[in-house]
């Protein structure tokens, strides 16, 4: 019902690099994501949050988002 509301990146895979979070950020961006869900263990999380992080803070780089 839903699906054609909601893309979704499914190439998380364990330990992900840089170029799936900036990727990931960047799909958010173009879709004009409201919201950025992570489903499943640490990396699918990790990538959600940093893609979130990037997604709504434009300039950022990821180095910010850890402080």
């Amino acid at each position: 019902m839903f699906r054609e509301l909601v893309p979704e990146i499914v190439c998380v895979q364990p330990s992900p690099n840089t170029q799936v979070v900036v990727a990931a950020a960047a799909q958010a961006v173009r879709d004009g994501a409201e919201a950025v869900v992570g489903v499943g263990g640490g990396s699918p999380l990790d990538v959600a949050k940093l893609a979130a992080f990037l997604a709504a803070n434009p300039g950022a780089k990821l180095q910010d988002a850890y402080g």
